[in-house]
Order: structure tokens, then C-alpha cells, then sequence
């Protein structure tokens, strides 16, 4: 997680403030110049043409600090690759804030998650509810960071591993620890017996579902 913050100063670098200015943060990339998504606070990254997420740089929290009197404009950023910044906000007729360069190393994501959710289409928990999933229907994980803000962009789609794991109660006597699906995603939708990759004569059925981060 990177912290910036921006504030105004006039021609003689004194503090200043604004109560219309709501900065604009702009981003790209430090090597090749290509402009970076920026999403506000619980949204998403884009889509490409496939639907699959383009990578950006996600606002965990923008809070606005008053420092002796002085509106100074936060922005807690993740991103979704490793990689080099350029950042700089957008003041309006202030003009471009100075330009800020920001690493991310590719982990820096995953130390955020603190919580899980696998929801049902309803946006029912499976981990709460304790209910089974269900052959044919999509389930989707959903990870928060400590202020229960929903972060699950910020981590690649491909690094989002789905497992079988626990004790069958579909009527096999068969225990799975952790049993890769060879699913990646966000998303994932158990399978009959005939296309599972289980091993197990249950396939899919009966086991309870969690997600892994893998490289």
C-alpha cells in the first residue's frame, strides 16, 4: 500500500486552501508512459475485451487530513502489478500537483487481505452459512483489508487459486486438503462428476470450497 497526499501553496509556497478543489489523481506507468486506471474507493478495474480485468491502481481509502489548518487530500493506493508510477494530482485550475514515482512489489496485495467471502449469486457467505455448494451454480470470492473494504481487484485474477477442501458429505468417504481445481479467478463454478479434475468418484460435490494465492 502507497500513501500520497497533495496540497495547495500560491505563488509565494505559502499553505493554502480551497473548499471547491477536489483533486483528480492521475497515473501512469513510470517505464513505458501508458496511462494506469485509477478506481475510487470499492470499485473495480475495468474490463478488456474479454472481461477479464485490466491491471489498476485501486483507492483503499481517501480521506481528506487537516494539518495546522491546512486541507492536505490523501489517497491510500494498491495496485494490481508490480511495477513503477508516476503520479501527480490534478488541482484543477491549480493545475498538476509535482509528480511522485511509486513502486509496488508484486505481493503488496495480498498483505491486505484479512477476510473472505464466497458468495452464491443471493451474495449469501458459504464460509458463514456453512451451506454446500451446489453443482451448476457460480460462486464468487470477495476479499476485504482491515477496513472492510473490498479489495479482491487488486490482486490479479490468474493468482486466485480455487481448492476443494474437507470432508465429502455428498457420499463419499473421502477427505481433500486443499485440492487445486485448476480454476483461476474470481469466479468459479463446481462441475458434474464427468468434468471434475477431483480424482474423486464425488467430483465436485461435497466439499467445501476456498480460495488460495498462488504466483
Amino acid at each position: 500500500m502507497i500513501k500520497l497526499s497533495a496540497h495547495l501553496e500560491d505563488h509565494q509556497s505559502q499553505a493554502v486552501n480551497d473548499p471547491l478543489v477536489t483533486p483528480v489523481w492521475k497515473v501512469t506507468d513510470a517505464v513505458t508512459g501508458a496511462v494506469v486506471p485509477v478506481v475510487a474507493v470499492g470499485g473495480s478495474c475495468p474490463l478488456d475485451a474479454a472481461s477479464q480485468p485490466l491491471p489498476c491502481l485501486q483507492v483503499l481509502r481517501a480521506p481528506m487530513d487537516v494539518r495546522t489548518g491546512i486541507n492536505y487530500y490523501v489517497e491510500e493506493l494498491v495496485s494490481t502489478l508490480s511495477g513503477s508510477f508516476i503520479v501527480r494530482a490534478d488541482l484543477g485550475v491549480y493545475g498538476m500537483s509535482n509528480p511522485q514515482t511509486v513502486t509496488f512489489a508484486s505481493a503488496s496485495s495480498t498483505n491486505l487481505v484479512v477476510r473472505a467471502e464466497i458468495q452464491d449469486p443471493a451474495g449469501q457467505d458459504l464460509l458463514t452459512t456453512g451451506a454446500h455448494p451446489q453443482v451448476g451454480v457460480t460462486y464468487t470470492v470477495k476479499l476485504f483489508d482491515a477496513a472492510n473494504v473490498d479489495i479482491t481487484t487488486s490482486i490479479p485474477a490468474a493468482n486466485v487459486q480455487w481448492e476443494l477442501d474437507g470432508t465429502n458429505t455428498a457420499g463419499c468417504s473421502v477427505t481433500l486438503n486443499s485440492s487445486d481445481t485448476l480454476v483461476r479467478g474470481y469466479q468459479f463454478t463446481p462441475r458434474t462428476n464427468a468434468n471434475s479434475t477431483s480424482g474423486v468418484p464425488c467430483g465436485d460435490q461435497g466439499f467445501g470450497l476456498k480460495v488460495t494465492y498462488v504466483p
